[in-house]
């Protein structure tokens, strides 16, 4: 699969949102499901000698899509997330963010169309699991 963002278009690998979840975790390295037995030997390994740092194979592409991913979402689009993380109602919003309500429903679209889902918990969710927007804990 693949997603446009911007001009350039940009593989998604499948297992990347839970590699970033891995990283942002404080893991010392991720591996699949379906990994051979050499690779979660490696792992293991890696996790006991540098318990400090990650490890996983792709590492650099994994995080040069993410990079790339975060220009996925506009700053404006970012602040709207953030908000509709807190709870915020749209018109709250709205006043908050001194735009039309109309405006950020536009920004809702938006990030509705960009995240591919259909309403606030989805897209919270998969803002989260791709690493566009941190959780409430990650910020403390």
């Amino acid at each position: 699969m693949r997603e446009r963002a911007g001009s350039v278009t940009v593989p998604v690998v499948p297992d990347d949102p839970l590699l970033y979840r891995a990283l942002d975790a404080g893991l010392s390295a991720y591996v699949t499901k379906s990994a051979p037995v050499n690779l979660v030997l490696s792992a293991t390994r890696h996790a006991a000698v540098a318990p400090t740092s990650f490890t996983t194979p792709g590492l650099a592409a994994a995080l040069a899509r993410r990079q790339h991913q975060g220009g996925l979402l506009s700053r404006r689009e970012r602040q709207v997330l953030a908000l509709m993380r807190d709870g915020i109602s749209l018109p709250a919003i709205a006043m908050q963010l001194h735009v039309s309500e109309a405006t950020v429903k536009t920004y809702v679209s938006r990030l509705y169309s960009k995240l591919r889902v259909n309403n606030r918990s989805q897209a919270l969710m998969v803002a989260v699991n791709q690493g566009l927007l941190p959780t409430v804990s990650d910020a403390a």
